[in-house]
Parts: C-alpha cells; structure tokens; sequence
C-alpha cells in the first residue's frame, strides 16, 4: 500500500505512506463475498435499478479506500484550527500561508460527494474526528457530514448512518443546498470524476464550496478510465478532463497518470501540456499524494474485487476567477 515505484521528483516531497493498519486489515477479515447477488443483478437491473441502488437495496459490494486512520493521518495536519471564542480568521496547519476558513468553534463541515452507501463516508467521518486540529481545549467539535448520490437507495443508506444524505445529481447553484459558496471546510470527491457525465462541472462545485483555506480530498483510480453508466450501458462523459495520453490502455503507470491529472487538471504541479491546467495555477495548494488499493466485496464471479487507487489532499488558497 506504501509505495510509488519511480516517484517523480515534484511528489517526493509530499508523498505519505499508508500501511495496512488493523482497520483495514478487519475489514479485509470480515469482508464476504455475496455469491448470491448474481442471480438478483438482472431481475433488478429490468426494473430500473443500476449497480449502486442494487448494492445498496441487498447490503452488498461493500467498498473500502481509506480507514479512519488513514483519514487522520493525511487530513490532520491541514485541519483549519479552531477559531477561538469571539471569532477571528483561524490559521491553517501545517504552515499554509492562506487564510482558513471562519471555522464554526463547535462543528467541522464535510461535503462527500458520491457517497454511495456510505462505508468510505463513515471512515473519512470517523478519521476526521480523531484528528488532532479537530480537538479543542473543551472537548472535540462535531464533524457535520453532508454526503450526496444520485441513488436513492444509496441516500436511504446514507441518513440510515445518521449522516445528512442528499439525493441530487449535480451539487450547482442552482440547487439552494448548494448554491453558499465556501460552506465546506473538506470537500471529498472519492472515486467519482471518473464516473459522471459531467466531471469539468463537478471538479469546479467541489472548488466553489470548499471554503478558503479548506481541504479537497481527491480518490483516483489509475490509469484514468472515465465513463458513466446509463441503464446498464458504459458512454463517455459529456465534457471529459483533459488527460491526454494517461489514459487506460495508453501505456503510462499509475505514476505518471498521477501526474499528468496533478499538472493537466489541478494545475499543482508544473509543466502542464495543451491549454494550460484545468484549475488555474495558485488555486490550490498540494499536500500530501498516497497510493492505496480500491476494495470491493466480491460475488459468485470473484471473492473480492480490487483497483489500484491514488489519495490526493489539496488545500484551497487563491480566488476562482473562471467556470471550466
């Protein structure tokens, strides 16, 4: 779980190990493939129901990427402090010269976009918690999880785990939930660019609601393989990221499609190809990249299911000056 191959000079200096911890190693010990699942898949999937309402409706496919630990470890140092009693601009960990967000002195905002079921919810909720900077002298502030899927089963799943489920298929401005800037401190988007139609959009919401100083936590699955599943059927999404040549039978590893997404979308990195970075150079700050495996429950075809998965925390210091 631990380690890049050839890492790039640029990622050495954030580059974060993440070993397999006693989380995740029970996870691994309790997971149980529901060999059954295959004989529902059809009779379901002609009613209407696609593979996340099915997981969600039978309880199965149980997905893990990162364990509370693992949470911990990577957002804890980039937390925005707690802002003192009176108010004030709170400063952010680790030395980041943005400013933070005015943090609520007794609640920590969580936006989980495509939450799904809610497994990987539960750990990055639970990670969040335990982290240091999450701690003040009267006790530790309550993280606030709004989580969002286009499945309803999934959003039954969700407010079931006593998170703030919200079953929607865009998160604009022009859903009113959605529509405050900077209402977020983290913004997860675990797993998802690479499976909605319209990834540009998405990428530019998650950035508008993280607050200033607030933390984006990114989950790829690499080499980039993007497309959106409708009524059973895998189509390309509407408006694609721009990367190139690190796409899944194109030949680069996992490294270099790291970086390519690093230059060509998130523009934290130099030497970006074609018209630029996606997100403007400044807009985000990198600060920790870590490799680990995508889990899933198997079924009568496979015990378990698994891809490789790169972890990327950014922080958010500078001002949006376009839509992509």
């Amino acid at each position: 779980m631990s380690t890049l191959h050839h890492r790039d000079a640029h990622l050495q200096s954030v580059w974060t190990p993440l070993t397999l911890d006693e989380s995740t190693k029970a996870w691994l010990e309790a997971a149980a493939p529901a060999w059954w699942r295959g004989f529902l898949v059809a009779p379901l999937q002609w009613l209407g129901f696609n593979g996340p309402d099915i997981d969600a409706l039978l309880g199965t496919g149980r997905m893990h990427v990162l364990s509370a630990g693992h949470c911990a470890t990577l957002l804890g140092p980039y937390l925005p402090h707690v802002v003192p009693e009176g108010g004030g601009a709170a400063a952010v960990g680790g030395g980041a010269a943005a400013t933070a967000p005015k943090a609520d002195a007794h609640t920590l905002s969580v936006l989980d976009i495509g939450a799904g079921s809610g497994e990987v919810t539960q750990a990055l909720a639970s990670g969040l918690q335990q982290a240091q900077h999450v701690q003040q002298a009267t006790g530790p502030r309550e993280v606030q999880v709004t989580a969002t899927d286009s499945s309803a089963a999934c959003v039954r799943a969700l407010n079931a785990k006593g998170f703030q489920g919200v079953h929607c298929d865009s998160i604009d401005a022009s859903d009113e939930r959605f529509a405050a800037p900077g209402q977020f401190h983290v913004v997860a988007c675990l797993n998802v660019l690479d499976r909605c139609r319209e990834p540009r959009a998405l990428l530019w919401d998650a950035l508008r609601l993280c607050a200033d100083g607030g933390l984006l936590v990114f989950a790829l699955v690499l080499p980039w393989d993007d497309f959106v599943e409708v009524g059973g059927v895998q189509q390309k999404p509407a408006e694609p990221l721009p990367m190139g040549r690190y796409r899944c039978g194109d030949g680069p590893g996992l490294e270099a499609c790291l970086g390519g997404f690093l230059r060509n979308v998130l523009g934290v990195l130099p030497g970006a190809t074609g018209d630029g970075p996606l997100v403007p150079q400044g807009t985000l700050t990198l600060r920790s990249v870590s490799r680990v495996p995508y889990l899933a429950e198997g079924d009568l075809f496979a015990p378990m299911y698994w891809l490789p998965n790169a972890i990327v925390v950014c922080s958010k210091g500078g001002k949006l000056v376009d839509a992509m």
